[in-house]
């Protein structure tokens, strides 16, 4: 399987009887982790915890930061913590997603999201100094 594809089946993990559905499947935690940081895997996602056993493995939560208030989690899991062993992205289904879209990163964010996109695919105004403009 390459990355970003895999099974979709539903498993258990966690407590109380969470059902997470496997979305996405990678060859190694170090892709995994990259593609949450390129926001490969849909959605908006923020970091929550960390944990880690030889009996679970390795795993990574993070919530969903695209609504206020929202309980939904994602989780990346290694089963074994060695650095080739494949990285299951899988969805907590027994959350929803809370009803009130989030419109900036954070509170004190002074641009929002669609704020932040249009500068990101602006060209860079910063100015050159060229040999030709130098003041002696």
């Amino acid at each position: 399987m390459g990355p970003g594809k895999g099974p979709t089946e539903v498993i258990r993990m966690g407590r109380g009887g969470s059902q997470w559905k496997t979305i996405k499947q990678f060859p190694s935690w170090k892709e995994a982790k990259a593609a949450m940081r390129k926001g490969t895997i849909e959605g908006k996602w923020e970091w929550a915890s960390a944990s880690s056993s030889p009996i679970t493995g390795r795993r990574a939560y993070y919530k969903c930061a695209a609504h206020v208030d929202c309980e939904v989690r994602l989780c990346l899991q290694q089963q074994e913590q060695e650095a080739d062993d494949a990285v299951v992205v899988a969805i907590d289904l027994s959350k929803e997603h809370g009803e009130e879209a989030r419109t900036k990163k954070r509170k004190n964010s002074a641009l929002t999201y669609e704020q932040e996109e249009k500068v990101k695919r602006q060209p860079s105004r910063t100015p050159r100094l060229c040999d030709t403009d130098m003041i002696y």
